[in-house]
């Protein structure tokens, strides 16, 4: 074998190994009575004709009542398994006591090259017209007929691709997430048409040039707005939230902490500004060798978690105060 056949042969190996850890657990789907604390499933939903298929962790504390739930959108050409180890969501689920699901988009491939429809952003699912967000309330409603899941404590989050998702369910109607977390996705410029308050979190590094453009208010693709700036977003919550315009800074060498001020209890709006980092997940892991390295001094996902649990729980225990003082049972 001559030695540009042996390098060829040795980058094919290389690539089926990366496209088999790309892959690794959306083999064998599983019904949800598989599912059990501290383990990681597969397992797939009807939806619009289509079976959709997502991974889901139950932490320790499933085992003894119902636990918060966490909605993961994997990136553009991304997949489920993708995210699940980009986030490590499983360990901070297991250690604040959520769950994660993690969904897979559609594509060409079963799970190769998935994509998100954001309302005004990506690739196929948008042009096809795929109600992801459809398929989202499916798996919150068969995850709640058969596991210990608080349908009252249901967040988003997604990273670029997957955080506009997040932000597209903040968005809808009849809302089914009581909080989201973008991570370097910019807001779909549509309608957002919720009545419902939710505290929100941006998150992205001063180094993203892959959607530096995409921070820019007025940002066009295919003839139309399609994305709405961070600032942007932020000023959005912040007014549908009945927070002040101004802001705090938290200033470290780490990050830049934007926080609306006034914020009613539970509902607050905040952009972090990670220094140093680029389109990636801060304090994630790479899982493509030529992905930006994240930086390991911010913790994204615990930094989401923490952030949705605190505020919802702020926002119950005003709720449940304002009941007793109107001497609501």
């Amino acid at each position: 074998m001559t030695h540009a056949r042996r390098g060829a042969v040795r980058r094919g190996a290389l690539l089926s190994l990366l496209l088999a850890a790309a892959c690794a657990r959306l083999i064998g789907a599983r019904g949800l009575d598989a599912a059990r604390p501290e383990a990681t499933t597969f397992h797939t939903v009807r939806v619009d004709g289509r079976t959709r298929s997502f991974l889901l962790h139950l932490p320790p504390a499933a085992a003894a009542g119902r636990v918060p739930l966490l909605l993961a959108f994997h990136g553009y050409t991304e997949n489920a398994n993708i995210n699940h180890d980009m986030t490590r969501l499983d360990e901070v689920g297991d250690r604040l006591g959520f769950a994660t699901a993690y969904l897979n988009g559609t594509g060409k491939l079963r799970f190769l090259g998935l994509t998100w429809n954001a309302a005004t952003c990506c690739g196929s699912a948008e042009r096809r017209r795929i109600n992801d967000v459809a398929f989202a309330r499916a798996v919150v409603d068969s995850l709640a007929r058969a596991l210990p899941i608080d349908t009252t404590r249901v967040f988003a989050t997604g990273f670029s691709a997957g955080g506009m998702m997040a932000l597209l369910l903040a968005c809808q109607p009849r809302a089914f997430i009581a909080g989201a977390a973008d991570v370097a996705g910019a807001m779909p410029d549509t309608t957002c048409a919720t009545r419902a308050r939710m505290p929100i979190l941006l998150v992205r590094g001063d180094q993203d040039v892959e959607l530096e453009s995409d921070h820019m208010d007025a940002r066009r693709r295919n003839n139309h707005f399609y994305a709405v700036s961070f600032p942007g977003a932020r000023r959005f919550w912040a007014a549908h939230n009945g927070c002040s315009q101004d802001v705090t800074r938290d200033s470290t060498a780490d990050y830049l902490l934007l926080s609306q001020r006034g914020c009613p209890p539970g509902l607050d709006v905040r952009e972090l500004i990670v220094r140093g980092q680029g389109h990636m997940w801060p304090g994630g892991l790479r899982t493509w060798m030529f992905e930006p390295r994240p930086t390991p001094n911010v913790d994204a996902s615990t930094l989401i978690a923490t952030f949705l649990l605190h505020e919802h729980a702020v926002a119950r225990a005003h709720d449940d105060s304002a009941r007793t003082a109107h001497g609501a049972p």
